[in-house]
């Protein structure tokens, strides 16, 4: 899980962190990363060695393998986000939901099922996604002609986001998934659709 240097200057950097498991990671890692990088110093984290943090840095692990890690994370990050895009949530993302600390955030696919479950497994941020009517984070008018384009609604407010090619519904969730971490981070609706234009 690291060295003492590495969880030295992790205490004393204090770097946001953020978490993705479940479906398309690699598509929702690539949003976050292209969202990120405007404001922020994005450093992957693809396996469980902890690396050496600089300030405002924010570390985006792809793989959640270490419980031990995770927990280590959770506790001692500025601020700690986990992202999960998973149809119906399974028993170890459900432990890993429990090991949120307070004030923590946590984002997920909109499954009506899940969320009382989820809402009394802890005191964090709750914020879902999906294109459902529902989801906090909601795409709607979806149109495919030659490049994609849909709108980004969230409490009332409403973005458009055009993507330069033809997007599955995966890529779509992606695009939904960095936004509500953008939100997370103080990021404007604008600000998130301007970054998916690339």
């Amino acid at each position: 899980m690291g060295n003492f240097l590495s969880k030295f200057l992790f205490f004393l950097n204090k770097p946001r962190v953020i978490a993705v498991t479940g479906e398309n990671k690699s598509e929702i890692v690539k949003a976050l990363t292209q969202l990120l990088a405007r404001k922020f110093k994005v450093k992957k984290v693809l396996n469980a060695k902890l690396p050496i943090v600089q300030k405002n840095e924010v570390l985006l692990l792809k793989e959640i393998k270490d419980v031990k890690m995770f927990s280590f994370l959770a506790r001692n990050s500025k601020s700690f986000t986990l992202v999960v895009n998973e149809p119906a949530l399974s028993d170890y993302v459900f432990s890993l939901i429990k090991k949120l600390p307070p004030e923590s955030n946590l984002i997920f696919s909109f499954d009506g099922e899940n969320r009382k479950e989820v809402e009394n497994s802890g005191s964090f941020n709750i914020i879902t996604f999906g294109l459902q009517e529902k989801a906090d984070f909601k795409a709607t008018d979806v149109i495919f002609n030659g490049r994609t384009n849909f709108k980004i609604n969230y409490k009332g407010n409403i973005v458009p986001v055009w993507l330069n090619k033809i997007c599955d519904k995966g890529e779509i969730q992606a695009s939904l998934a960095a936004a509500c971490v953008g939100a997370v981070l103080n990021l404007n609706l604008v600000e998130i659709s301007q970054s998916f234009q690339k």
